[in-house]
C-alpha cells in the first residue's frame, strides 16, 4: 500500500513518499515474477538468485542459500552392449553399408556423435590403419587405430559411397540420405541409422 503524504510535509518527505510507492511497485512485481517462476521448473535456482538480489541491494544481511551445500550428482555407470545386444544391432544394419559402418566405428572406436559427424574421407589412413578424430573434446585430435572389422566396413561403404548421386558435401565422410553432412543435434545418428529406410 503507498505512503501518502499531506501537503504540508517538506519536500524531502515527498522523496520519501516516491521511494516508498517506487518500492513498493518493485516488490509487487517482485512478488508477481516470484509467483510465476515458483509455478515452473528452476525453483531452487530462482530462490537462489532471488535471495542474491536481496543481498546485493542490501534488502537482507546475508544470503541464507550461500550456506546451502550442493549435492553432488551421481556419476552414472556408462551404458554396455551385451554381446547378443551388440550382434543384433550389427545383424540389423549388415543390409545397409553405410549404417553398418557408422556401427562400427562407434562400437570399434568409442567416438562421439560430434566426431562422427565431423569425419571427413581425408581422416580415413588405410596404409597406417588409422583414424584421426580432429574435431574431439577439447578441440584436440587424436589418432584411432582402426580395427580390421572396421577397415572392411568402411573400404564397402566408401565404395557404395562413390556412386551414389545426390552428394552434397564431398569432403564429409558419413552422409545422410540427402548428401549432406550428418547433424547429430536434429536426429541422433544411431537412430538416423537404425530403422530408417
Amino acid at each position: 500500500m503507498p505512503f501518502h503524504c499531506s501537503s504540508s510535509l517538506s519536500s524531502s518527505s515527498i522523496g520519501f513518499q516516491r521511494l516508498i510507492d517506487r518500492s513498493h511497485v518493485e516488490l509487487v512485481e517482485a512478488r508477481h515474477v516470484l509467483a510465476q517462476h515458483l509455478r515452473t521448473r528452476g525453483r531452487r535456482q530462482f530462490v537462489r538468485h532471488f535471495l542474491k538480489f536481496l543481498k546485493e541491494n542490501n534488502i537482507i544481511a546475508g544470503n541464507p542459500a550461500e550456506t546451502v551445500i550442493r549435492a553432488r550428482k551421481e556419476e552414472k555407470d556408462p551404458t554396455v552392449l551385451f554381446k547378443n545386444e551388440y550382434k543384433a544391432l550389427l545383424f540389423e544394419a549388415q543390409g545397409n553399408s553405410r549404417d553398418y559402418a557408422i556401427l562400427l566405428t562407434f562400437l570399434k572406436s568409442g567416438i562421439r556423435e560430434s566426431e562422427l559427424a565431423a569425419l571427413e574421407i581425408d581422416d580415413i589412413d588405410f596404409a597406417h590403419d588409422e583414424l584421426t578424430v580432429r574435431e574431439g573434446k577439447g578441440k584436440k585430435e587424436r589418432k584411432i587405430p582402426l580395427m580390421p572389422e572396421l577397415k572392411r566396413a568402411l573400404k564397402r561403404y566408401l565404395a557404395d559411397r562413390d556412386r551414389q548421386d545426390n552428394i552434397v558435401d564431398e569432403e564429409t565422410l558419413f552422409l545422410a540420405r540427402n548428401g549432406t553432412s550428418l547433424n547429430p543435434t536434429a536426429t541422433p545418428i544411431v537412430d538416423m541409422s537404425i530403422g530408417t529406410p
